[in-house]
């Protein structure tokens, strides 16, 4: 049995105190974007844990899904967009997870309370929360952002270091599709507006993979946090 990632309280408390009220503190600058890679290129290797372990047998890793069409759905709780789109994340899921490795890779937060753009109003406000400062905060949000959000997809944490997102220029959400080649074959525009899961399910279709229909609970529109 792998060890479990015990996720402390307090650690929870301390990343998501913007719950309750505003932050105070160095503000989190957003990193600049990379030019990115382009369709038709190598995909860039990951090996990324699941939120809930820190067993090094459980690190995921690009390579070993070769022979399978592999979804990326980059993004953070604080990013409304993962928000409003959850309901067609998860009918995505329900569609496509069968015949296709699907993972949501948990990046830098897109408006963390201590940040330049965090002070948020009205209904993102209730969604705050400061930037982690380590691994262990990082995965305490992915852990709320996927309960919250009722993700089935699986959900790997990016390093602090932010490997992940640096290499798929993927702040602050982004979507892509891997070929059992290793080679990009779909990437969606940087940034919240570009961010449509129904575009990667078009994507799949296009390249010969059959969905299967989701129970009527798991269409988009079926209710997120």
């Amino acid at each position: 049995m792998r060890p479990a990632l015990c996720v402390p309280w307090c650690v929870v408390a301390l990343v998501c105190s913007g719950l309750r009220a505003s932050g105070q503190g160095s503000p989190a600058v957003p990193p600049p974007l990379a030019p990115g890679i382009q369709v038709g290129q190598r995909a860039p290797e990951l090996a990324l844990l699941p939120f809930d372990t820190i067993d090094e047998e459980d690190r995921v890793r690009l390579a070993d899904r070769r022979a399978r069409h592999v979804v990326l759905c980059f993004g953070s709780y604080t990013c409304p967009c993962i928000r409003k789109e959850a309901p067609a994340i998860r009918h995505l899921y329900a569609r496509f997870h069968d015949s296709v490795a699907m993972y949501f890779v948990y990046i830098r937060e897109g408006h963390p309370i201590d940040g330049p753009n965090g002070r948020e109003r009205g209904e993102n406000a209730r969604f705050g929360a400061r930037e982690p400062q380590t691994f262990l905060e990082r995965a305490a949000l992915a852990s709320l952002c996927a309960k919250r959000l009722e993700l089935e997809m699986p959900v790997l944490v990016d390093e602090m270091s932010n490997l992940a997102q640096t290499a798929y220029s993927a702040w602050p959400s982004r979507l892509f599709v891997v070929g059992p080649d290793g080679r990009v074959c779909y990437r969606a525009p940087p940034g919240p507006e570009a961010f449509h899961p129904s575009e990667v399910e078009a994507a799949l279709v296009a390249r010969g993979i059959r969905p299967v229909e989701p129970k009527p609970s798991e269409a988009p529109g079926s209710g997120s946090r």
